[in-house]
């Protein structure tokens, strides 16, 4: 590798990527609410094991979803700071440098 350089604009463009992915997950993790209160008057009280198996599985899944808008965002948050903060290291840090070598 020839030289190492962050590009912050880009970090800032991934990030926002990141956090435009946190609204669909988090859609994705909702469920029909009716689905849970109308179970019985559409099927019977004969369905109830499935019902009760069928409400883990939406309850794990919103988790899961939840889980994965909360990543997103995490890792849209991170890109954001680091990107700041490189940008901050290199103002600060060329201000420390400048004149501070003898002319040659």
């Amino acid at each position: 590798m020839k030289e190492f350089r962050q590009d912050t604009q880009n970090m800032r463009s991934r990030s926002k990527a990141d956090h435009l992915k946190v609204a669909p997950a988090r859609e994705r993790a909702k469920h029909n609410p009716d689905y849970s209160t109308n179970f019985y008057t559409n099927v019977g009280h004969a369905a109830h094991g499935f019902k009760e198996k069928a409400e883990r599985y939406l309850s794990a899944r919103a988790d899961g979803w939840n889980g994965v808008g909360d990543r997103q965002q995490r890792k849209g948050d991170i890109g954001y700071s680091a990107a700041g903060a490189i940008d901050n290291t290199d103002i600060e840090g060329g201000s420390r440098v400048r004149r501070s070598a003898p002319e040659v």
